[in-house]
């Protein structure tokens, strides 16, 4: 069986996990979607603290990081091995220019809609935690030297506080 990877940087209050998650056949937001398990495993990890993130403080082989401690991960690079194994199909998006304010940080990017006119918040499906941001760039609101920009973040909804949609220049 083929193996989908994603590299990840994992955002939590205070710590910076950058590594590989193998996720089997699954995709990464399938996997933090996951109501059956509380941690995801990270491999070939290197820790960084928050406040000073210049080097590694630790890198361990194996990492398992409690996915409610994750306020938002950002998908440096995912390598799909089949899509065409996904239960659901891909159904198109509004995407709107938003703001997310997580606890720690600030979520610049795209939000997925199900059409213009819904505006209740973030896009997921009932009993999901994580809710993708697309073209996202993530900033430390503790560190102002933090700053990451990913094709897709997946934010933890446990874990903001507030969103706001940005006004298209005319």
């Amino acid at each position: 069986m083929k193996q989908n990877v994603a590299v990840v940087a994992a955002m939590t209050a205070y710590y910076i996990f950058r590594g590989r998650v193998v996720t089997g056949s699954k995709r990464l937001s399938d996997v933090l979607n996951d109501r059956l398990t509380d941690y995801v495993d990270i491999e070939d990890v290197r820790v960084y603290n928050l406040k000073s993130p210049q080097t590694p403080i630790d890198t361990p082989k194996t990492l398992y990081l409690r996915k409610r401690e994750i306020e938002v991960i950002a998908i440096l690079e995912e390598h799909i091995a089949d899509p065409s194994g996904r239960l659901y199909s891909y159904v198109e998006r509004v995407k709107k220019p938003a703001i997310m304010y997580v606890h720690t940080y600030r979520v610049y990017g795209l939000m997925a809609l199900r059409s213009k006119r819904e505006s209740m918040g973030p896009l997921i499906r009932e009993g999901d935690v994580f809710t993708p941001m697309i073209q996202a760039e993530i900033l430390s609101a503790t560190n102002p030297h933090i700053r990451v920009k990913t094709p897709v973040a997946l934010v933890n909804v446990n874990s903001f506080e507030a969103f706001s949609f940005v006004e298209e220049q005319a």
